[in-house]
């Protein structure tokens, strides 16, 4: 039996599935099984992912690729949220 999990959330992936597909855009970038994609992650999109896989410890605000933080920054100053209002 096979089941398609689709999420943002590598970790979630790893732990319930033997082979992982990143797609980006609609197209399939990578490929792997679960264990090489952490190993070994090789696309920049997979990377990124990696990068925002929520973690104990990480605030949402961690989790932004930095060039964004940067731009986020710049606009409404070093302690502006990622969510606006949103967030208390």
């Amino acid at each position: 039996m096979s089941t398609i999990l689709i999420t943002h959330d590598l970790g979630l992936a790893a732990a319930y599935c033997d082979r992982v597909v990143v797609m980006e855009k609609g197209r399939v970038v990578e490929t792997a099984k679960s264990a090489d994609i952490f190993a070994k992650p090789e696309h920049a999109y997979t990377k990124k992912l990696m990068r925002a896989t929520p973690r104990l410890g990480v605030s949402l605000r961690d989790l932004l690729p930095e060039e964004e933080a940067q731009q986020r920054r710049r606009r409404h100053g070093r302690r502006a949220s990622a969510y606006g209002r949103r967030l208390p």
